[in-house]
């Protein structure tokens, strides 16, 4: 009998330590949850009027809460319970924190290739420009001669060249050395 005592406490002391309760998020999720409920919070501040962030909260809380298959009952007994225990709360928070923070990294990259995106196109656009008016201005004449000057090495023996163009076709007039 007094064999079976400690192995009945370490039964009970094992089971209650590694499960949350049933009614209760998951860890993992509520991780999840949390960052998605900051992410709500933060897009309704954006309005100016005060009804309208109450609003707008309330709907964006309770997609988050569809996603996750949870009602606002839940997610409050959750949080309260993760709250009694507050390093395993401290600890969600800075996984909630770094998932933020990735979110926003990908928000900037995205962004900066946005911003590329356009200035390629405006500078396509430019380039467009610039031929279709020397078109506009070589309209008639035979052919146009046209100077390149090439990005290449110090090495590179040639200095510049002369080409013609005639309607679609490219003539090397004539190669100016260093």
């Amino acid at each position: 009998m007094n064999r079976l005592k400690p192995c009945v406490l370490l039964l009970i002391f094992f089971f209650s330590c590694t499960k949350t309760p049933k009614n209760i998020i998951p860890e993992d999720q509520m991780i999840a949850v949390l960052t998605d409920v900051h992410l709500a919070n933060a897009l309704a501040s954006n309005y100016a009027d005060l009804d309208t962030i109450k609003q707008r909260t309330s709907t964006y809380l309770h997609a988050v809460y569809r996603r996750y298959h949870i009602d606002s009952a839940k997610f409050n007994r959750s949080l309260k319970y993760y709250s009694e225990n507050p390093t395993l709360l401290n600890e969600m928070y800075e996984q909630v924190e770094k998932d933020l923070k990735k979110k926003e990294d990908s928000i900037i990259k995205l962004e900066e290739i946005e911003r590329k995106r356009i200035a390629d196109a405006e500078r396509r656009k430019a380039q467009l420009i610039r031929d279709s008016l020397i078109r506009v201005r070589n309209k008639g004449k035979k052919d146009t001669v046209i100077s390149l000057k090439p990005e290449v090495p110090a090495i590179w023996p040639f200095k510049e060249y002369n080409y013609s163009v005639k309607k679609g076709s490219v003539k090397v007039k004539s190669i100016k050395k260093k």
